[in-house]
């Protein structure tokens, strides 16, 4: 998903709310088995500052797709593209990084 369009979704609170309301997808993102949808909601926590919550999802996708090794690295080149666009100070950047430090 292009950076403008993570900047968009995570700048619409009525979206995340109306999104957060439907368990079915809220539990899906945050219990980390659904690949892309978990990876999404690390991405929105990261843009909307939340350091320690994007870190602790984006471990939760590594932790559940383990045979995903391909997809979690594009998803940590995005997460360091996301870190840099922000100016994340390097330790909010390296805790958000180390989950995928493990996959190298």
């Amino acid at each position: 998903m292009p950076l403008r369009n993570l900047f968009s979704l995570a700048s619409q609170p009525k979206l995340r709310a109306s999104r957060a309301k439907s368990s079915h997808w809220s539990k899906k993102a945050t219990d980390g088995k659904d690949l892309w949808l978990a990876c999404t909601l690390g991405e929105v926590y990261l843009l909307q500052g939340k350091v320690d919550e994007a870190a602790a999802q984006y471990q939760k996708v590594i932790d559940n797709n383990p045979n995903a090794a391909g997809d979690l690295k594009g998803t940590g080149e995005q997460a360091d593209r996301i870190c840099a666009a922000l100016k994340l100070s390097p330790e909010d950047k390296a805790k958000v990084m180390a989950p995928f430090k493990l996959l190298d």
